[in-house]
């Protein structure tokens, strides 16, 4: 039976064909490091027993010696990048492992949406490296996680799901809460930046982009600034489902700047609507389905840049029940998201794309399966075509999609 074609399957692909030619490089090399070192040797210990000068070593030996030297290393460290090794053991110390306080629902199920065990967080320090941060940072952040993967079953998947292999350090000079760098032409290990270590909605934003990651969110390169957006979008809703989720711990600081009244609306009807169809889930897998649903509601609302399409988008998904004022809250979040993440290159690249776009056949292919993942994840049907840069228009990638169409029919 044929593979279902997905991004993930793509990143996976990407991967073993990095790795084949970086392992091959490496022994290639290392081979012919080898074969010239001998080869050296054997001349110089040649001239000694002739007692011959050094000066007429065989330069073609010295300059291979140099060389294969060079491509053997560089070949090393770009090995080392590849995030497809766990390490061996959890990253965090052992006495803060052995010091964590974990959560269980009495009749909690053992799935992708179950609170976190010791297994779950060993796992995750094996995908992420904690060893830059001191034990009480370690602590503060694991136990953070811990508590609101409880408390929110779809933060218990992301942890759980296939994560960048990231290092993970504090920088209090960043100017957002986290910043996760990792390549864009190919794909290496990521390096996490926390402001805060307190702040464990900043860790677990910048997680899910480790997730997005490994599924092939971030596959696009022409059409990066619509998938950045997406990205983006996906992320923002999952903070804002966190900011009215209670968490009762000492380990956790909320930085709450913004009124998310409309935010838990939304997601208490869809936590009605999921329990409403009765499907066969466990409580806790009913409440993560009910926020991803909120998540793709949200997303939807944060791409839309025409405030009376938001509102029908928002109320069409909710079925009519948010009032004046959640459209208003709604608006005045969006509005702020907007202004940081529809950045003034945006426009600018889509004045390039217009130009481009038909050269763009590969990359115009990711785009139904960069539609089903979205919608796969939320619930709630996506289109990266729908992304405004500018709130007045559809986008450069909208246009030429619906002028092909037409011309199709």
């Amino acid at each position: 039976m044929k593979k279902e074609k997905k991004l993930s399957n793509i990143v996976q692909k990407k991967l073993f064909w990095q790795r084949f030619v970086l392992n091959f490089s490496i022994t290639w090399f290392g081979l012919f490091l080898l074969n010239t070192s001998i080869s050296t040797s054997l001349d110089i210990k040649q001239r000694i027993e002739n007692k011959e000068s050094f000066t007429k070593l065989k330069l073609s030996n010295i300059i291979n010696l140099i060389l294969f030297y060079y491509l053997f290393n560089v070949s090393l460290k770009l090995r080392k990048q590849e995030p497809d090794v766990l390490l061996r053991k959890p990253s965090a110390a052992k006495s803060v492992l052995d010091d964590l306080r974990y959560f269980y629902d009495k009749e909690e199920d053992d799935d992708i949406y179950s609170s976190l065990k010791p297994k779950d967080i060993e796992n995750l320090c094996k995908k992420i490296d904690f060893s830059p941060l001191s034990y009480s940072e370690q602590y503060a952040i694991l136990q953070g996680l811990i508590v609101t993967a409880h408390n929110n079953p779809v933060v218990a998947k992301i942890l759980k799901s296939n994560l960048l292999p990231s290092t993970l350090r504090i920088d209090d000079s960043l100017l957002v809460g986290g910043q996760l760098v990792h390549g864009e032409k190919i794909i290496k290990k990521g390096h996490i930046l926390i402001q805060d270590h307190l702040d464990i909605t900043a860790v677990a934003h910048e997680l899910f982009h480790t997730k997005q990651c490994m599924d092939g969110a971030f596959l696009p390169k022409e059409l990066r600034s619509y998938a950045s957006v997406m990205n983006e979008a996906q992320a923002k809703a999952l903070n804002l489902i966190l900011a009215v989720t209670p968490n009762h711990t000492d380990y956790f600081i909320e930085y709450k700047s913004e009124i998310n009244n409309w935010v838990e609306q939304i997601q208490n009807l869809q936590l009605f609507e999921v329990q409403k169809e009765n499907l066969p889930l466990s409580r806790r897998a009913k409440i993560g389905k009910a926020q991803e649903r909120t998540m793709g509601i949200i997303m939807k609302c944060l791409i839309e840049g025409d405030e009376g399409l938001r509102e029908q988008i928002a109320q069409s998904l909710c079925k009519n029940q948010l009032s004046k004022w959640d459209l208003g809250e709604m608006h005045f979040t969006v509005a702020n998201w907007r202004d940081y993440y529809i950045k003034a290159g945006y426009e600018i690249q889509e004045e390039k794309l217009k130009k481009i776009l038909p050269s763009l056949s590969k990359e115009l292919k990711l785009i139904p399966l960069l539609n089903e993942y979205y919608s796969e994840e939320t619930g709630i049907p996506q289109s990266l075509e729908a992304v405004k840069i500018d709130s007045s228009k559809p986008s450069a990638l909208y246009e030429y999609l619906n002028t092909n169409k037409q011309k199709t029919k």
